[in-house]
Formats: C-alpha cells, sequence, structure tokens
C-alpha cells in the first residue's frame, strides 16, 4: 500500500482466516481453481507447508466442472505418495467423480496422511457452494 500509495486491502472473514490456496481452489472461478491446483502440487510449496492439507482440497478438484482443473488437480495429488496409484482419469465428466473424491478423502483419514490443521467439512462446502462458476474461455 505504501509503495504504490494505495489504501491497504479491506479483507472478508474468509481472506482473513482461509489460506488463500484453499480460497481459490473451493471458491474461485475456472482461472483460480487451475492455478491454485498447479501451485498445492509445487515442490517448494509442498516443503514449506508441512501441514498436508493439500490432499483434502485437490479431492474436491478431482470433481470439478472444467477438466483442465482436474488434469492439474490429479497431477498435484500425485506428488503425494499416499495418492500416487489412485484410479482416476480426469477426462471423464464431473458428474461422475464422486467415487474419486471419496477415495483420496479416505485415504487422507490414516493418521499418517491426515492435515495437522483440516478445514471443517462445513467450511468447505459453504465454499464451493459460493463457487464462481462463470463460463472462462482462456485463448493462448
Amino acid at each position: 500500500a505504501g509503495w504504490y500509495d494505495k489504501p491497504k486491502a479491506e479483507f472478508d472473514e474468509d481472506g482473513r482466516t482461509v489460506p488463500s490456496g484453499a480460497l481459490w481452489l473451493l471458491k474461485g472461478d475456472a482461472v483460480d481453481r487451475a492455478t491454485a491446483s498447479w501451485h498445492l502440487g509445487w515442490d517448494p510449496a509442498i516443503a514449506a507447508s508441512k501441514a498436508n492439507i493439500q490432499p483434502p482440497l485437490l479431492a474436491r478438484g478431482l470433481a470439478d466442472p472444467y477438466a483442465a482443473v482436474r488434469y492439474l488437480a490429479e497431477r498435484s495429488l500425485r506428488k503425494f505418495s499416499a495418492y500416487k496409484d489412485i484410479e482416476y482419469d480426469f477426462v471423464r465428466p464431473a458428474r461422475m467423480q464422486a467415487d474419486a473424491v471419496q477415495t483420496v478423502l479416505a485415504i487422507g483419514q490414516a493418521p499418517e496422511n491426515a492435515p495437522l490443521e483440516p478445514l471443517e467439512d462445513a467450511l468447505i462446502e459453504r465454499l464451493l457452494r459460493e463457487r464462481d462458476n462463470s463460463v472462462r474461455v482462456i485463448r493462448e
């Protein structure tokens, strides 16, 4: 704010309490979700986190309406050893991905895979309901 002589950004309650990557992946538009899906599997981000919060979030990306987001969520999820061998095909329609989501969430229940500070299911479901489902076309 000082560098550019702009007012400080105002954050709502979610912006103050929920990790940005989780907000982008669960609530953002398709571009936000794709970007977050890629970054949650970025090696430096994984190394810095140590909280194992990424897999339950990426599980929701497996059922995203956009195939590109599903692809990136799967790719990032496979960076975690417990999820390397899950059966998944990102080309299948989002409505057919509930089984993959449940498989990943079940694997995440094991003590060695569980997030240190998981987001509450009610919060995740609310953010998904608030997701920006605007149609996005990205041209290269």
